[in-house]
C-alpha cells in the first residue's frame, strides 16, 4: 500500500469517526432532560394536595418517576388506565396548561373507582386533564401524538382475566406504539415476580418477571431506554400476593422505560 493510500485511509476513518460522535451528539441534544426531582417536589408540595395523595407520594416516589420519564412543560401525556388520577394530577402540574393529560380508564376499571375521578376533577380543578373513557386497544387518540405514555402498575394486567377483563397485549402495546410521537416514552412500572417465572405470576400474584416483561414489550418494536431502582426491594417475598398486607405497598418493583423507534 502506498502512503498516500494509507492516508486516505486514515482520513476515511477519521470522518467515520467524527461522523459517528457527530451523531451520538445530536442524538444527545434531541434527548429531553424532563424536569428535575426539585422542580416536581414543588409541586408535591402544593398545599391543595389531598392527605391520601400525600400519603402515597413515600411509597411511589413519583418525584423520581417523572423525572426519569421526561415529563416536561407543553407536552400530551397519556395515563393509561390512570384510576382516580393520582398521577394525572402530578402531571397536568408539570405540562401547564400549554400541556395536556389523558386520564384513561375503561368502563370495567371504572366499577373499582366509585366516585374518585369526579371527585378529583370536580370544579375543573384541572382544565388540561381529559378523562377518557375507552379501551387502549381501540383508543382514538390520533397517530403520533403523545409525548410520554405511563403505565404505572396496569402492565401485568395485560396477562390477567376475569369476567369482563380480557386483554389483547399484542394489540394493548401496539396501540401504544401508534399513539406515541417518534421518540416517544412508554414508562412502565409495575410488581416484580420471581426471576424466570415469566407471566405466570400475574394472575394470582398479580406480578411479572421484569427481564420477561422487557422482551415483551421490545418485541413490539420498542426500544429499551434504562431502569430506575428507587423502587426496588430485595427483601420482597415473591410468593406473596401484592395486596397481602405484610407486602401491600413496598413490594419489589421495577421501573422500565422505553423509546418508540422513529
Amino acid at each position: 500500500m502506498t502512503v498516500n493510500a494509507k492516508w486516505v485511509l486514515v482520513g476515511l476513518l477519521l470522518l467515520t469517526i467524527t461522523g459517528e460522535h457527530l451523531a451520538s451528539e445530536h442524538l444527545k441534544s434531541n434527548a429531553r432532560s424532563g424536569m428535575s426531582k426539585v422542580q416536581i417536589q414543588t409541586v408535591l408540595a402544593q398545599s391543595n394536595r389531598s392527605e391520601d395523595d400525600r400519603k402515597r407520594d413515600d411509597q411511589s416516589r413519583p418525584a423520581d418517576i417523572l423525572s426519569f420519564a421526561g415529563v416536561e412543560e407543553g407536552m400530551t401525556v397519556w395515563d393509561i388506565l390512570g384510576g382516580g388520577g393520582y398521577y394525572s394530577e402530578i402531571t397536568s402540574q408539570l405540562v401547564g396548561l400549554s400541556g395536556l393529560v389523558y386520564l384513561q380508564n375503561n368502563t370495567t376499571y371504572l366499577g373499582f373507582l366509585g366516585t374518585q375521578v369526579e371527585d378529583r376533577l370536580s370544579g375543573n380543578r384541572f382544565p388540561n386533564i381529559h378523562h377518557v373513557v375507552e379501551e387502549v386497544e381501540t383508543i382514538s387518540f390520533p397517530t403520533d401524538s403523545v409525548d410520554v405514555a405511563l403505565m404505572i402498575k396496569t402492565y401485568h394486567d395485560l396477562y390477567w382475566s376475569a369476567e369482563g377483563w380480557q386483554r389483547d397485549p399484542d394489540a394493548f402495546l401496539k396501540s401504544i406504539f401508534r399513539v406515541l410521537k417518534p421518540n416517544g416514552i412508554l414508562l412502565v412500572v409495575d410488581h416484580a415476580a420471581q426471576p424466570g417465572t415469566g407471566n405466570n405470576n400475574a394472575q394470582e400474584l398479580h406480578r411479572i418477571d421484569p427481564q420477561w416483561a422487557q422482551h415483551d414489550i421490545e418485541k413490539r418494536g420498542f426500544i429499551f431506554d434504562g431502569s430506575l431502582d428507587v423502587l426496588r426491594n430485595t427483601n420482597d417475598d415473591y410468593s406473596l400476593n401484592v395486596f397481602d398486607p405484610s407486602v401491600l405497598g413496598a413490594t419489589d418493583r421495577f421501573v422500565y422505560r422505553f423509546r418508540k423507534t422513529q
